[in-house]
């Protein structure tokens, strides 16, 4: 046998195993494939607390002060907006309280005017370690100083952070004041989350419903 026709006998071989690897002219069923799903994503844990749903900002309406307020997880949060000069919202689990007030004085007023006669109103916590500082246009129109930080007097030894933002616009006030508290090892990475969380999404979010004065 010349090597041309050993050499096309055994590529006539060879092509035959492959026939017979993939059951063509044999009679059998090709091999069936192995098809696996790929797992679904592990979904990240929620850091602020706040539930499933702390992604999603969900809009309050106060009819009182005219103001929308959006909140992760707004169903969790109670809201009390007759008994109080403040509209005032608390989420149990996390052991958040919000209060948040929009009013006009007699005449033209400063932030730290508006600042002063919130607290006489009401007992507002302290600045303690100071995280952020800066300034937004909220509500519109306004120009409200935010400070961010964290302080004392929880329970239980809790870390307590807090949101205070005071803005004025001619004889308006604006206040939001947050305060929320966590235990354990991570309680500053937990409390730090839920005041970037709200700063971004509550915050700087707030509208205005109408330019009439507020009652």
């Amino acid at each position: 046998m010349s090597t041309r026709s050993r050499r096309a006998l055994g590529l006539a071989r060879a092509g035959a195993l492959a026939l017979l690897g993939l059951g063509v002219g044999t009679g059998c069923p090709p091999a069936a494939v192995e098809v696996h799903p790929a797992p679904a994503p592990t979904p990240r844990p929620d850091p602020t607390g706040f539930g499933p749903d702390a992604a999603r900002f969900a809009r309050v309406f106060s009819p009182r002060f005219d103001l929308h307020v959006p909140l992760p997880g707004a169903p969790a949060w109670a809201v009390t907006d007759k008994a109080s000069r403040f509209l005032v919202l608390e989420h149990q689990a996390t052991r958040s309280t919000l209060l948040v007030r929009l009013w006009h004085e007699d005449a033209a007023v400063k932030r730290a005017g508006c600042e002063a006669a919130a607290r006489r109103l009401r007992a507002l916590p302290e600045r303690g370690r100071a995280v952020d500082h800066r300034e937004l246009d909220v509500p519109p129109g306004f120009r409200t100083a935010v400070d961010v930080g964290f302080g004392t007097g929880g329970d239980d030894a809790a870390l307590v952070g807090y949101v205070l933002a005071f803005g004025a616009r001619g004889k308006r006030c604006f206040a939001y004041v947050l305060t929320t508290e966590a235990t354990g090892t991570d309680a500053e990475s937990v409390v730090g989350a839920r005041l970037g969380s709200m700063v971004a999404g509550s915050l700087e979010q707030l509208e205005l419903q109408s330019e009439l004065e507020p009652f």
